[in-house]
């Protein structure tokens, strides 16, 4: 007995460090998920590096900003997006901001890389600068003299708009300069803003009537976002152009819900596709359970939970830009999911139909056979319905053979008639 009393005793100390939870600091900012209980530990910050790869996630991963491993997100390993301030971006988009003023950032299979830009980066992507060579006397200002010389064009974006995120119902004011990096003066330079909604952004002054060579212009740029403003992320491109040359810079603008779309849009959104989520999964399991091939279905239901999880997480962390995200995201896998499965349930109609069709042919085929069979059968002859003489009728192997009494009295019929004939011929003048 005292040998099992120790036994426990060295049981219940090894096991209750695993019944315990590990404490740490856990970013409720950056939503993730939290592992407790047996054999298990409650999740640590994301922003801390534990190894390689980087954990903190529970069975997650942990996917961290660009150039950084203090801040990230958690994520299932098979992730391929990158992570930067609150926004994901796919496999081979640009981060929002750059490296350095050569290098932009690059999304790699979950990971940030580096690459060079020849004109320079500006707001997470290389700039696009170009240049305009004319010849003399050719109606370019600058142009006095008639020598072999040739004149470029060219303006930079030297200081230009960084991404940034603006709440519905609001504005915000920036700025940004174009050079003049040519060899002569440019004129009529003008900025122009493209990648929003109409009215959603305005540019002040107009234009630059001339640049000299080295000479810039200063450009603002208003933003007004309705209070009805769509909550996603825009590319938005700034394009610097005059009549001999024109340079464009990029940068995303996120438009985040305001207090009232939150209650009155978010919210319910997230409400009635938790309700449709439901739904489908019971046409889905209805599918499965009629014998339905439901591996493809199941693959992309599977999905709409994953972005479920994310907009509850979202939801949960006041990330609200996050949790519409996935909802749209959900919103479109439902529509496809929908489309599968009525897909499915036609099909199966069909196969139901071909079914019944099948087995109509297979008895009609049966019942001509039956009817076809021999009109004696060993052992059966005596037995058969088709054995009556008196009755006559169809007869397997036979046809329609007339009964007994119609034949004898067809007999009977054949020798009147010849005695009528033996009669005729002895009293027509020949005996």
């Amino acid at each position: 007995m005292k040998y099992l009393t120790a036994f426990l005793l060295a049981f219940s100390i090894f096991l209750l460090p695993a019944f315990a939870d590990t404490s740490g600091d856990i970013n409720t900012s950056l939503p993730q998920p939290i592992v407790t209980g047996f054999f298990a530990y409650t999740a640590g910050n994301c922003t801390q590096n534990y190894g390689n790869p980087p954990s903190g996630c529970g069975t997650y991963q942990c996917f961290f900003e660009n150039g950084t491993t203090i801040r990230g997100q958690c994520r299932p390993p098979a992730n391929t997006a990158c992570y930067e301030s609150g926004t994901w971006y796919a496999t081979g988009s640009n981060g929002a901001s750059c490296k350095n003023s050569t290098h932009k950032y690059s999304c790699s299979s979950g990971t940030w890389a580096a690459s060079e830009c020849s004109n320079g980066c500006s707001a997470g992507a290389c700039a696009s600068t170009t240049t305009t060579t004319t010849t003399p006397n050719s109606g370019n200002p600058g142009n006095t003299g008639d020598t072999d010389t040739t004149k470029k064009y060219t303006l930079s974006i030297t200081s230009a708009i960084q991404g940034f995120n603006i709440t519905q119902n609001t504005s915000a004011t920036k700025t940004v300069t174009v050079k003049n990096t040519g060899e002569d003066r440019t004129n009529n330079t003008k900025l122009s803003v493209s990648g929003v909604p109409d009215g959603w952004a305005s540019v002040s002054p107009s234009s630059a009537s001339n640049l000299s060579i080295g000479a810039s212009a200063t450009f603002t740029v208003t933003f007004r976002i309705p209070a009805n403003g769509t909550v996603k992320e825009h590319d938005v491109t700034l394009t610097a152009k005059s009549d001999q040359a024109e340079t464009t810079s990029t940068f995303k603008l996120k438009v985040l819900p305001s207090a009232e779309t939150v209650q009155n849009t978010i919210i319910p959104r997230y409400d009635g596709v938790k309700t449709m989520l439901e739904e489908l999964e019971k046409n889905v399991t209805e599918l499965k359970a009629a014998g339905v091939n439901t591996t493809e279905i199941e693959a992309l239901l599977a999905g709409i939970k994953e972005k479920m999880e994310q907009a509850n997480l979202s939801i949960s962390s006041s990330d609200y830009f996050a949790a519409s995200t996935a909802i749209d995201a959900i919103d479109a896998l439902s529509a496809e999911l929908s489309e599968k499965i009525e897909a499915a349930r036609n099909a199966q109609g069909s196969n139901t139909l071909i079914i019944i069709v099948i087995a109509i042919v297979l008895i009609a085929l049966g019942v001509v056979g039956y009817m076809l069979l021999p009109s004696k059968l060993s052992g059966m002859s005596k037995n058969m319905p088709w054995d009556d003489k008196e009755k006559g009728g169809f007869q397997p192997g036979k046809g329609f053979v007339p009964s007994e009494t119609t034949q004898v009295s067809k007999i009977i019929s054949d020798i009147q008639r010849k005695k009528k004939e033996s009669a005729r011929y002895q009293f027509g003048g020949k005996r």
